[in-house]
């Protein structure tokens, strides 16, 4: 028997050729991060998931599409390390690291 996965890039994604791009700050980080969307022509909803170092989402956010976007997300309940920030429209991903102080 033959088994075929399907397979997913994994990593940073650094294309801004999307429609829309953001970034975060302050980063590092131990309270709270803005996340700061220039969504210019995005129309629906954009999803932020936050996933820890082995990729497991340990936050999630559904936003409504506009042309700034300006959301602070409380990140106090996560421990120190290493984490993605990976917002998804449509068929559009973008991912960011974060650091939790």
């Amino acid at each position: 028997d033959i088994t075929v996965f399907e397979a997913r890039p994994v990593g940073i994604d650094d294309n801004n050729s999307s429609a829309y791009s953001f970034e975060l700050y302050p980063n590092p980080a131990s309270d709270d991060i803005n996340v700061v969307f220039n969504a210019e022509n995005v129309n629906g909803s954009i999803q932020i998931e936050v996933l820890d170092i082995r990729g497991v989402m340990v936050l999630q956010k559904n936003l409504n599409a506009g042309k700034m976007i300006n959301e602070t997300i409380d990140v106090s309940s996560l421990s120190k390390g290493v984490y993605f920030v990976r917002s998804t429209h449509q068929n559009q991903i973008q991912t960011k690291k974060m650091i939790i102080k």
